[in-house]
């Protein structure tokens, strides 16, 4: 009874903390464009097999993200004959929201079952920690509230190895099923990446248990259900595999240039140097990763206990996955979602640790230590609408609100220094005042997106050019072509916004302007500058376009 009491309190937190505010936020990245772009002509053209942005087959991205949105999408929206249904930017959210609330219960539900029996664990619900730190992550809590495909994928690879873990620890055989079930659906939303992660991080963990000799013996007939599980996955990826290796004509050498070698090299787009995560992946989890070092410091030479197997694993798994993602040149945060679980279960597990430690002074030192962390907290809390103020983040009638709320954050981490002093455990007191923070957020930060959204500038492009007429690209929605003049701005979620395919030409804007008359073309003021102003008539200017330099228009051609 009271792991549920916990699982519910945490999905109505964890909701609040993913979904606050999220219904007015603006899609501001292109991928979030993609997936968003991918489901709405998903709708429009009928084809769920293939994806398509912008007319052109999609090859990069498998379509499961996508799939979501446009179901999801169905069952909001009212059917009308003959009226197009309509992709929301909000939708785009609930799928990626959904997996991140999930993803916190299956976190909880590990580190529930896995508490040592024999550990002077503080208080039960101290397994509420380690999704609080995953949630509260800077990394983590972005891409929650994001419409990337990656936090399908981290729920995928999390379940994968939970599903392994559990089978190898108390020979389930249907969490080994729902392992492979997982891993089928990580090749639905992300091609191999899932696959890469897992495979090699289980088979260095059971390697090393088999030195340890800290689980049971496997079963005997643990080689049917790894068959079954491969046939699993095979149902669930070759039906839409083999439509899509049919229809859309993906080669080898296709294959190779999006997920194999072609990740490699200093010509790939967002290059980093090769130790990136390893600074980055702290700085996401601040503060929790100085608790971290401080707890990892006293409690290294702590005897082994029931849950070493999983601490191995979660080493392995955030190990190998840091090395993995590393070693390509294209890097990103959202890459690292996957390897975000892990570490979050760590800081956890070594802080219980650390509270509960045989050494009085060791222990009463986790105590203080988390006090100050509650103090630091309520001093954020306070601080952060000044600071919004500040920076013009919030209007000034808001401010009596967030004051209210930032009030409340206060009191509630001021109550968890008092807690963690009689018994040594606030969760739920931090599991508040982080839904008191989110709220703060999505009221402050969150309002810059807005500013750098493109649906005003499509919203005239759409009331300003005639439904049948083409509207020519010219580095604004599609990626810049060679021979073009200027830096491209270009993103994905222009497409969506504009609600119609736009037509891409390798033919000079000012040579088009002649040809076409009348004709409809959204450009870059890069790509104007060289054209003779007398050949066209500006409809539409948006200054700074996407938060950019470069200020984008809507011009129709005069013709000769």
């Amino acid at each position: 009874m009271t792991r549920l009491r916990d699982a519910l309190f945490l999905a109505l937190c964890g909701a609040l903390l993913v979904f606050y505010g999220v219904m007015q936020r603006p899609l501001t990245r292109s991928s979030e464009g993609r997936v968003a772009r991918v489901a709405q002509e998903m709708l429009d053209d009928g084809d769920w097999v293939v994806p398509h942005l912008n007319g052109v087959v999609r090859l990069e991205k498998p379509p499961f993200s996508s799939w979501l949105v446009a179901l999801f999408t169905k069952s909001v929206s009212p059917s009308t004959a003959g009226v197009p249904i309509d992709v929301k930017p909000w939708h785009t959210y609930v799928p990626p929201g959904v997996a991140a609330v999930l993803l916190l219960l299956l976190v909880y539900g590990w580190m529930a079952k896995s508490t040592p029996r024999s550990s002077g664990t503080p208080s039960p619900g101290w397994a509420l920690f380690a999704p609080l730190v995953l949630a509260t992550a800077n990394g983590f809590f972005n891409q929650a509230r994001s419409a990337e495909m990656d936090m399908l994928l981290a729920l995928f690879v999390a379940l994968a190895f939970w599903g392994f873990w559990e089978n190898r620890v108390s020979n389930c055989p249907y969490a080994l099923l729902i392992a492979y079930a997982a891993l089928g659906l990580s090749i639905l939303t992300k091609g191999h990446v899932g696959l890469v992660i897992v495979i090699p991080a289980l088979l260095i963990w059971l390697l090393v248990e088999r030195s340890h000799a800290a689980l049971p013996a496997p079963p005997a007939d643990r080689l049917k259900w790894h068959l079954a599980g491969v046939a699993l996955i095979l149902i669930l990826v070759l039906p839409w595999g083999i439509q899509f290796l049919q229809q859309s004509g993906l080669t080898w050498d296709a294959f190779k240039k999006e997920g194999l070698s072609g990740r490699f090299g200093s010509d790939v787009p967002h290059y980093e140097k090769p130790w990136w995560y390893l600074i980055q992946i702290p700085g996401w989890f601040m503060p929790w990763t100085i608790l971290f070092a401080i707890g990892l410091y006293f409690t290294w030479n702590l005897p082994p206990d029931e849950r070493s197997p999983l601490r191995r694993l979660c080493w392995i798994w955030l190990v190998w996955s840091t090395i993995l993602f590393s070693c390509i040149s294209s890097k990103q945060r959202h890459y690292a979602i996957p390897f975000f679980p892990p570490l979050a279960m760590l800081i956890a597990d070594t802080t219980e640790r650390w509270l509960s430690h045989p050494d009085a002074a060791r222990a009463r030192g986790a105590r203080i230590t988390l006090g100050i962390f509650s103090a630091l907290f309520a001093a954020a809390a306070l601080a952060s609408v000044p600071i919004a103020a500040k920076y013009g983040m919030v209007a000034a009638d808001q401010r009596p609100v967030l004051w209210s709320v930032a009030a409340l954050a206060a009191i509630v981490f001021a109550l968890a220094i008092a807690k963690i002093v009689s018994c040594g455990c606030a969760s739920y007191l931090w599991w508040a005042g982080s839904v008191c923070l989110v709220v703060l957020f999505s009221q402050t930060i969150e309002q810059r997106d807005a500013s750098s959204s493109p649906e005003p500038f499509c919203s005239t492009v759409r009331y300003s050019v005639p439904a049948g007429a083409e509207i020519y690209d010219y580095d604004v929605a599609l990626p810049k072509r060679e021979g073009t003049v200027g830096k491209p701005v270009w993103r994905a979620q222009v497409l969506f916004y504009l609600r119609r395919k736009v037509t891409e030409t390798e033919t000079p804007l000012a040579e088009l302007l002649k040809e076409k008359k009348g004709a409809y073309v959204i450009a870059t003021q890069k790509n104007i500058e060289e054209t003779p102003p007398e050949l066209f008539t500006v409809i539409a200017k948006d200054e700074k376009f996407l938060g950019h330099k470069n200020d984008v228009f809507l011009i129709q051609a005069r013709g000769q």
